[in-house]
């Protein structure tokens, strides 16, 4: 665990590569659980954020119960992007909560199709922190994956 942590602050965030002229994307975010619940807003703020040092805005979709990706690719005419979440409680290692937080990040360009798929494990002091505080804790990792995609993006174009 110590040595993880030591590892995780070694690394450096990618250098930021903006676009020419100030894009703006639609965007989807989602938290899957068995009952409704959004993404916090914290995290969403900072993921906006990340896209907003990328000269991109993403315009923030709401999103059905019944959320199926393919049905909003066929239509799109500019890129989107697509932040899909999941977390669930794993194991008490040591009287600590590890959970792992599942997450997809779809970009969508017309033809092209790039997928990140991460499994980000998190581990909490108290029972009573869960899925949203999962989400938190793993955002650093989603924040570095995230800037890396739409840089590769950038630099494609």
């Amino acid at each position: 665990m110590v040595l993880i942590t030591f590892l995780m602050a070694c690394l450096k965030n990618p250098t930021i590569i903006s676009s020419a002229t100030t894009e703006q994307w639609p965007a989807w975010m989602i938290l899957e659980l068995e009952t409704d619940q959004t993404i916090p807003s914290t995290v969403s703020t900072r993921l906006l954020e990340v896209a907003k040092q990328h000269n991109i805005q993403l315009d923030l979709q709401s999103t059905p119960a019944e959320f199926e990706v393919s049905k909003h690719t066929a239509s799109l005419t500019s890129p989107a992007l697509f932040i899909e979440t999941q977390a669930e409680f794993y194991a008490q290692v040591n009287g600590r909560f590890r959970w792992e937080v599942r997450a997809q990040i779809d970009l969508y360009d017309g033809a092209e199709h790039h997928v990140e798929n991460l499994v980000i494990p998190v581990f909490h002091q108290f029972h009573h922190q869960r899925h949203a505080e999962s989400l938190e804790a793993a955002l650093p990792t989603l924040e570095r994956k995230l800037h890396a995609m739409l840089n590769q993006y950038i630099q494609a174009q």
